[in-house]
């Protein structure tokens, strides 16, 4: 006999979880940086963390690996965010990035303005 209504819903729930929990995690890709705090790579809850040099953030590379986020510093001896963010746009990268920076006397500030530059990304600001 079919389950109808609010039984079937919660009979749905149990499943759901457990194809969820089947389901390989999907990895957090951190560009590697001098500037990268290490302590977030060692953070579970975000997923599997692979450290890729700039050089190998290509729709390539990020086909196979399914990235469920970025995390990349706010500023780098050789790049700042924006190239960074320029080269997810270019390849398509629709996930969340977390954008690292040390304390700023603004975080809200750097937030608007990397907002206004990219308007399609999903990213944050964390600063501290």
């Amino acid at each position: 006999m079919a389950q109808s209504g609010e039984g079937a819903e919660e009979a749905a729930r149990p499943a759901a979880a457990l194809r969820a929990a089947q389901r390989p995690a999907r990895p957090v890709v951190f560009v590697e940086s001098p500037a990268m705090p290490t302590g977030v790579l060692a953070c579970p809850r975000h997923g599997v963390p692979i450290l890729l040099p700039f050089a190998a953030i290509t729709a390539g590379v990020f086909e196979r690996i399914l990235p469920m986020a970025v995390g990349l510093a706010l500023f780098c001896p050789r790049h700042d965010a924006t190239v960074v963010l320029d080269r997810l746009l270019r390849i398509g990268f629709r996930g969340r990035i977390l954008v690292l920076a040390p304390p700023l006397p603004d975080a809200r500030l750097v937030q608007r303005e990397l907002d206004s530059l990219y308007p399609t990304l999903r990213l944050r600001v964390l600063a501290g």
